[in-house]
């Protein structure tokens, strides 16, 4: 009986890609804003505000801060990521009357954001 061989087929190659992966634009990822005190009976009191940004690469965060009194920082600033991380800015806000307020930070570039207000109390006797 004769013996039939199977036909030899060409294996074919893996499918290669050329493609590299698109990075992620350089963008603010969170920026949290904090007060201390948040409450004083003590007339006049520095109020001393903190906020965390959060970047997910190396790039110029440009911001300012702003106060519920409509008062902005009049130059905005920058801070620069060497690479993916959190960086602290700081502010301070002095006041000698009564004054119930808030400070924010708001991201100019790269991405337009708003942390959350950091509220606090001054209470003069």
């Amino acid at each position: 009986t004769p013996t039939v061989t199977p036909p030899k087929t060409a294996k074919t190659p893996e499918p290669t890609s050329s493609l590299t992966p698109t990075p992620k634009p350089f963008m603010v990822t969170n920026v949290i804003a904090a007060v201390e005190p948040n409450s004083s009976n003590t007339c006049p009191t520095t109020f001393k505000f903190a906020a965390t940004i959060v970047a997910n690469a190396k790039g110029l965060v440009t911001y300012k801060w702003e106060r519920s009194d409509g008062v902005a920082t009049p130059v905005t600033k920058n801070i620069e990521f060497i690479s993916a991380g959190s960086q602290t800015i700081s502010e301070e806000w002095f006041l000698s009357d009564s004054y119930s307020g808030w400070e924010r930070v708001h991201i100019l570039t790269p991405n337009d954001t708003t942390s959350n207000q950091a509220t606090f109390t001054l209470t003069c006797p």
